[in-house]
């Protein structure tokens, strides 16, 4: 079944930053029609090596309530705890995930490489063995975002027991512009009055 909701835009705030720097999204959505149940949104940090028992999830919110339109929301999560990884599974590129769910279904899936590189030009000549988290810099490679879609059951695929047999997978260039963003990551929602969705590609 189509898609009740559509995350119009993220934007990566404070991008470049330290580490230890929380993350900050601001995240841009549209329902199509009203939903029974709140949606989830989940940021999660995924180390080189793959493997799933190292993933971190940051931090979570549920945005409920709302009704058919627009609305805009701000997500802050805290960064991941690098030293509780071996220096190859972040000093490599790692990956940041927004997981979109409902009724604890994942409908999509939104992933960025992130980078951790000195900025120290005797650093960067000559890196130490292990690394000096304090002296890095932390950058989210916005210009290669890449989305996944999934068939979920929406409310009235309940019933019927139908959903979707097919998955797209798209990668979209995400516009980085960050002028006249508000960063403060309060968490807030609201919904935008009588602007236009832009053409995929221009947002996300």
């Amino acid at each position: 079944m189509c898609s009740r909701v559509n995350v119009v835009g993220v934007r990566i705030l404070d991008n470049p930053s330290k580490p230890t720097d929380p993350f900050k999204l601001e995240i841009t959505f549209e329902l199509f029609e009203n939903i029974k149940e709140e949606v989830e949104w989940e940021l999660v940090f995924v180390a080189t090596d793959g493997k799933e028992e190292h993933d971190q999830v940051l931090d979570s919110v549920v945005i409920g309530q709302v009704r058919e339109g627009r609305h805009k929301f701000d997500f802050e999560a805290p960064a991941p705890q690098l030293q509780n990884l071996r220096p190859e599974d972040f000093m490599d590129v790692t990956l940041l995930l927004l997981k979109c769910k409902y009724r604890d279904q994942l409908f999509m899936k939104i992933g960025w490489f992130i980078t951790h590189t000195y900025i120290d030009a005797e650093l960067i000549e000559n890196p130490p063995p292990r690394p000096i988290i304090e002296k890095l810099q932390r950058t989210v490679v916005t210009e290669d975002v890449r989305v996944t879609t999934y068939p979920i059951k929406w409310d009235e695929d309940l019933n019927n027991g139908t959903v979707a047999e097919d998955e797209n997978e798209a990668m979209i260039d995400e516009d980085n512009d960050l002028d006249g963003i508000n960063g403060d990551g309060d968490n807030s929602i609201q919904q935008s009055q009588g602007d236009q969705v832009p053409p995929v590609g221009t947002d996300l």
